[in-house]
């Protein structure tokens, strides 16, 4: 823990841990109106904030290196893309498992989900008119699959740039594992302060948190593979985009969103995490997983 990684983290979570106070203080998530959303946005900007300070102040001559931007185009790309659709799909799969847990028509549970959702009857009833549209099945495979992760790729540089950006830089003389449990640790517990407000786990928030900080510590090391064959942050940001696309069309394909069986955020998660990470141990353990200087 040096001077350069000690920076970071007191911008990056300081920054981002303020603005959760003023969702906290203010609106809260429940609903997201405008305001919280806003908030959201500049929540996920803190990794991008305390690379940008750190690069600036200690890595005059490699600002670009450290962050993680240079790197030619590779076939590590795509495969970023399919790595996310992979990891989504079996989370999914593995949570049908369950008993109470089956496969539905993703528009129906969207239509269904609009329940929850404070509108008037008459916004309700045109999202329901929208929502059964012609070839809206369709649409929303194409948005979680195609549209969304394009979309969300280079906004995912708000992370990235921080985590496996100069984060990476700094931890990665500790060699492959430690720097990918580390900086998946780091990644999990950044995210605390918004899943006690209600993000992803509303019915569960302190033990959400902890169960995120798991994920994002298994999910360490497959983002640490792309973004090393990759050469740069963009496999990351695009497998990032994916798995963000990918995750909410996948529950809506679920029967019951209701964790343990809760996709990528639950048991399912956890097991092809696990399986993936255990993969990369197989496959390398012979010619080890040398990070480039």
């Amino acid at each position: 823990m040096n001077r350069k990684i000690l920076t970071y983290i007191t911008v990056s979570y300081g920054f981002s841990w303020v603005i959760a106070l003023a969702i906290k203080l203010t609106s809260g998530l429940e609903g997201l109106d405008t305001y919280a959303i806003i908030l959201m946005l500049f929540y996920m900007c803190g990794p991008a904030l305390g690379a940008l300070v750190c690069a600036f102040i200690y890595e005059k001559g490699r600002r670009v290196d450290a962050l993680g931007l240079s790197g030619p185009f590779t076939w590590y790309l795509p495969a970023a893309w399919l790595v996310g659709i992979g990891i989504v799909t079996g989370a999914l799969l593995v949570s049908l498992l369950a008993p109470d847990v089956s496969l539905t028509d993703p528009v129906q549970s969207n239509i269904a989900s609009l329940a929850e959702v404070d509108l008037s009857n008459v916004q309700r009833e045109a999202a329901i008119e929208q929502l059964n549209g012609p070839y809206m099945g369709i649409i929303l495979f194409g948005a979680a699959v195609f549209l969304g992760p394009l979309i969300n790729w280079p906004l995912m540089a708000s992370e990235e740039l921080g985590w496996r950006g100069y984060l990476w830089d700094q931890l990665k003389s500790k060699g492959f594992w430690s720097a990918s449990w580390i900086t998946g640790g780091l990644w999990g517990l950044w995210h605390a302060p918004i899943i006690l407000l209600g993000h992803n786990y509303p019915a569960m928030p302190m033990i959400g948190s902890i169960v995120f900080i798991g994920l994002c510590t298994l999910m360490g090391p497959i983002y640490s593979w792309i973004r090393m064959k990759s050469g740069s942050i963009w496999g990351p940001c695009l497998l990032h985009g994916t798995t963000n696309a990918m995750t909410g069309y996948a529950l809506f394909a679920q029967s019951s969103m209701d964790m343990p069986w809760k996709g990528l955020l639950g048991i399912g998660g956890f097991v092809v995490l696990f399986i993936a990470v255990f993969l990369i141990w197989v496959f390398n353990r012979k010619t080890s997983l040398t990070i480039s200087p």
